[in-house]
């Protein structure tokens, strides 16, 4: 079975209050030295950085996406989401 986590679209309404509330989700521990960047955020989600194991199958279902869309520009929404289709083990699911 699929660990599940949920990011909150209420509290996502920038590139920075995503990484903020993945960070919490995931990876409630790391700390991001050099800033917020998709090459890191790949790394967390392919796990051994938090609460995942190493290529860990899991769901991150962003609840509330639409609160989060309608406030953040398409490029911003479609670069953040094209970072878990690169992923095999992670399945997101906007809801």
């Amino acid at each position: 079975m699929k660990r599940e986590f949920f990011l909150n679209g209420n509290k996502i309404y920038s590139e920075n209050t995503f990484f903020r509330e993945i960070t919490i989700t995931i990876s409630p521990d790391f700390k991001w030295k050099y800033g917020y960047n998709y090459a890191i955020l790949r790394e967390i989600l392919e796990g051994d950085y938090g609460l995942l194991d190493c290529n860990e199958p899991c769901i991150i279902r962003w609840q509330r996406f639409k609160i989060s869309a309608s406030k953040m520009e398409e490029v911003l929404l479609f670069k953040l989401v094209s970072v878990f289709d690169e992923l095999a083990n992670v399945e997101l699911i906007l809801e």
